[in-house]
Parts: C-alpha cells; structure tokens; sequence
C-alpha cells in the first residue's frame, strides 16, 4: 500500500465518521436546535452518489466508507424529524432519489461535470447549516466536532485527489472545504459570545418572550 493510498483511506474514515458526533450529540442532547434537516438529506444524497461513483472507478476509498456516511446522515434527519414532530416521508426519499440524479449526470458527462455537479448538495447544505444557525437563537443541537471534521475531511480529500489526479475529488473538496470553514468560523463566534448553546434558564426566558410577542 503506497503513501497516497494511505491518504486516501484516512481522508475515507474520517469522512466515514464524520456525521456521527452530530448523531451522538442529538442522541445526547435530545435536541436539534440550529441543525439544518436540508443539510444532512443532500449530505447522505450526495454520499451516495460517490458511493456508485467508487464502485465505477473502482476506488474502494470512495465506496464503503461513503454508504456508512449515507446511512449514518440518514439517521441524523430521522432523528430530526422526530423531534421536531415532522412526517418521515417523502422527506427520506429526497436522498436516494437526489443520489440517482447525480450519478445519472455522472455517467452521461463524465468526472469533471460530476465534480461539479455533485457538490451542488453539499454546497446548499452547507449554505443551509450557516443559514439555520443564522437564524436560531439556540445551537445546542449543534456538534463542533462535526464541524470540526468536516472542514478537516475535506482537506484531506483535497490533497488526495490533486496526487491521484482525481479531478471530481478535487473540484468537490475545494468548494467543500471553503464553506464547512464558514460554518466552522461561524459557530466558533457564537461560541465565544456565549451565544451558541442556550441554558434551561434562557430558554425559559426565550419562550416567555416569544409567547409574549
């Protein structure tokens, strides 16, 4: 196994594990407060597209560690739409059939638009995720480290895939990495406002606000 090969499957097990600290922590926490639904349906879509894409071109750092990450953000919206009391469907079949669409583009225009095109999910949940944290007084639902990881992961991908010559990888990770690093910065500014996690206290004090208005 050569030194890029190593790369390619350390950049793999962590983007493998990359949404569960945002799982563990909405098990934790029991709620979702400032994570974005969108983000984590177009991140298990666009998971599985890469998951066809590596048994295609036969790159096993593209195949398993992926359908782990699809199910894995699949898990994150069931969790999600149960605590906000939401239907389950149609909202999981959004993935499967965004992952289709994608792959269907990769096999009729090849890798490069694929790169493109495939980071379009990422790009609008990622977009997502800044706007709903954004928007919510309360991050408590939130992960750093999956922040954290994603922003890494990408990276990873970044150097593997300019070595390897993998041009998807490499048009993907770049956009990727520019966003989850705003998310990133974004959440550690809250953070240090004391603004990101909101305290049973202030919630009480939120909601009589809010039920006032």
């Amino acid at each position: 196994m050569t030194a890029l090969d190593i790369l390619g499957w350390v950049a793999a097990s962590f983007g493998m594990a990359s949404a569960l600290p945002q799982l563990l922590r909405l098990l934790r926490t029991r709620s979702s407060a400032g994570v974005s639904l969108t983000l984590f349906q177009l991140n298990a879509a666009a998971a599985g597209a890469w998951t066809m894409h590596g048994f295609m071109v036969g790159v096993p750092q593209m195949q398993y560690p992926n359908m782990v990450l699809a199910i894995s953000s699949m898990a994150v919206c069931v969790i999600v739409l149960k605590d906000r009391g939401s239907s389950l469907f149609p909202a999981l079949l959004v993935p499967p059939v965004i992952s289709v669409a994608l792959f269907g583009m990769d096999l009729l225009a090849g890798g490069l638009v694929f790169g493109f095109v495939v980071a379009a999910p990422f790009v609008v949940g990622q977009v997502s995720q800044l706007r709903t944290m954004q928007s919510s007084r309360d991050l408590s639902g939130v992960s750093l480290p999956f922040l954290s990881v994603t922003f890494g992961v990408q990276g990873l991908w970044l150097v593997w895939g300019i070595i390897y010559g993998e041009t998807s990888i490499t048009v993907c990770a770049s956009l990727l990495g520019l966003l989850s690093l705003v998310n990133l910065i974004y959440f550690l500014h809250r953070l240090a406002r004391g603004s990101a996690v909101i305290r049973p206290a202030q919630a009480a004090t939120i909601t009589a606000v809010d039920a006032a208005s």
